[in-house]
């Protein structure tokens, strides 16, 4: 209904008369919607601002032809238009959904938001430039790992902001980017690693587990069996007491897992156990595998890298690179290892 249209607009100017105005408004503010009503709706919104802005009111508000470039229509049989513009704001569709046109960064269900984004750089001038609001996972989620190669493929670069939860309403993290060509400061690139300072990976490797529970075939030797289910979240230590057949990858303990379902509104985002067994383990997918490097001493290792992840810096930095729900292996090999608030 015109939010971001109403959110500029609050800084246009005005002129003496509110005719000029509306004029001068309807040149600069353009816009685009499937729904006529929203349209429709978008424009009354944006006329009663610059009644308000010049102290007047009107009961009966009517559009009289105000606003002509705010218009009915699909995104996508008039991307090549909204190209032609100098600067673009867009708050796409969040919605997972199956596109008809087949992608080269993806496949099946996908972000819609992605989808919107990805077509509209295809087709903007190399002068243009985009602002977006996107959901978190397009950032840092490993599914659109491709997605971000593909953005900066085109040329594109720029920062980012995150600014949490949607709102109250709409629970999914969100974050706002200004794209232009930039082939220099990446796509939403995280803050660059200090390579004084050590992290997880110096000293463990990070694996996901292996067991995919509606895959597993029941075949193979018999083997410790631990899930997310089964872990308690932040135990000091803990011995698998289930069994499965399997044939795949397994672990030797003692080694340190997290679950990988996480979101910032978590407390503690990162709540590792260790895990003890006199035998391999099968591990599965929902969890990630922290081995310790030094085996002579990966008790000790495991017990240290538990104070890591269990302290507020910790907890900070997942936050700050991290805004979906999910871990994933990059981010916790890139956790500074710290130990000493």
């Amino acid at each position: 209904m015109g939010d971001l249209l109403l959110a500029y607009a609050r800084h246009l100017p005005i002129r003496s008369k509110i005719e000029d105005t509306l004029a001068d408004w309807g040149e600069v503010l353009h816009g685009m919607d499937v729904c006529a009503d929203l349209a429709l709706t978008a424009r009354l919104r944006l006329k009663a601002l610059a009644l308000y802005r010049h102290g007047l009111r009107h009961n009966k508000l009517r559009i009289l032809g105000e606003f002509p470039n705010i218009k009915v229509g699909d995104f996508f049989d008039n991307v090549e238009t909204l190209a032609e513009y100098p600067a673009i704001f867009i708050n796409p569709p969040f919605q997972q959904a199956r596109t008809k046109e087949r992608l080269s960064w993806s496949s099946g269900q996908v972000s819609m938001a992605a989808v919107f984004l990805s077509k509209l750089l295809e087709h903007v001038s190399s002068s243009t430039s985009v602002m977006a609001i996107l959901p978190e996972v397009l950032r840092c989620g490993s599914r659109y790992t491709k997605f971000r190669e593909h953005i900066a493929s085109l040329g594109f670069g720029g920062n980012y902001t995150s600014h949490g939860r949607f709102d109250q309403h709409a629970d999914v993290d969100v974050f706002s980017t200004l794209l232009s060509r930039d082939e220099f400061s990446g796509v939403w690139a995280p803050a660059t690693r200090n390579h004084e300072q050590r992290v997880i990976s110096d000293k463990f490797e990070v694996r996901i587990g292996t067991v995919v529970p509606h895959r597993a075939k029941n075949k193979g030797a018999w083997r410790k069996y631990i899930c997310a289910k089964s872990v308690p979240l932040a135990a000091e230590s803990f011995e698998p007491q289930s069994s499965i057949r399997f044939t795949g990858t397994v672990f030797d303990a003692p080694f340190i897992v997290l679950r990988r379902t996480s979101g910032p509104s978590d407390k503690r985002r990162s709540k590792p156990t260790t895990i003890f067994s006199d035998g391999p383990v099968a591990v599965e997918n929902h969890l990630v595998v922290l081995l310790p490097k030094d085996r002579e001493n990966g008790l000790s290792n495991c017990h240290a890298a538990c104070r890591v992840l269990r302290n507020d810096r910790t907890q900070n930095y997942l936050n700050a690179q991290m805004r979906c729900r999910h871990l994933t292996k990059a981010v916790v090999e890139n956790i500074p290892w710290s130990h000493n608030d």
